[in-house]
């Protein structure tokens, strides 16, 4: 999957600098490499490298490291450019692929917003803690003392809470949202 991503990710990253260095005012002391028309300045390369070393952060950035990053680059671009020139880009099976990408990668990133505004918004009190250990006491009188559970029900009760305004969310989105579906045809699939 880690890979999977990082390849997709050097993909996107390529498909960018394509359309990103087509009109540009690139100075020729700052270009990298060259693959026909395509052009690689040194902070096009600076960022994507600098993006696969946050994605493995056991990198490590050495000159055989840079060297091999550089031809892999160069690799992907001879590829991307021989597929355009066979318009495999035009395709409808790519453009559904791109099309699932960008959604799954839109859902993504509104999740983790929306998870890091409710991490922010969770309260987890002391008497919460303390009635989660009594019932479980009650249940268990051979638990672990207060003290030994408490990080834990802590834990516990605050993914709860973090669940239950996520799904609170989802659910007013839902409501809000103007939705009709044709069970007729649904059935007749």
């Amino acid at each position: 999957m880690k890979f999977k991503y990082i390849y997709w990710t050097g993909v996107f990253a390529c498909l960018l600098m394509i359309a990103c260095s087509k009109g540009g005012d690139s100075n020729d002391k700052n270009i990298l490499a060259t693959v026909n028309d395509f052009k690689l300045t040194v902070s096009e390369f600076q960022n994507q490298l600098a993006a696969d070393k946050e994605i493995d952060r056991d990198l490590k950035i050495t000159e055989p490291v840079k060297k091999n990053y550089l031809d892999q680059i160069i690799q992907k671009q001879i590829l991307i450019q021989e597929a355009k020139r066979l318009k495999l880009d035009q395709q409808a099976k790519f453009i559904r692929t791109i099309e699932r990408y960008w959604e799954a990668t839109l859902i993504r990133n509104l999740i983790d917003s929306k998870s890091q505004e409710i991490e922010k918004q969770v309260i987890v009190t002391q008497e919460e803690v303390q009635r989660a250990y009594e019932k479980l006491k009650k249940n268990n009188p051979a638990l672990k003392s207060f003290s030994e559970m408490e990080p834990e029900l802590t834990t516990q009760i605050r993914d709860e809470k973090k669940t239950a305004m996520f799904q609170k969310w989802v659910d007013e989105l839902t409501h809000k949202a103007k939705i009709r579906t044709n069970e007729k045809l649904l059935d007749d699939i």
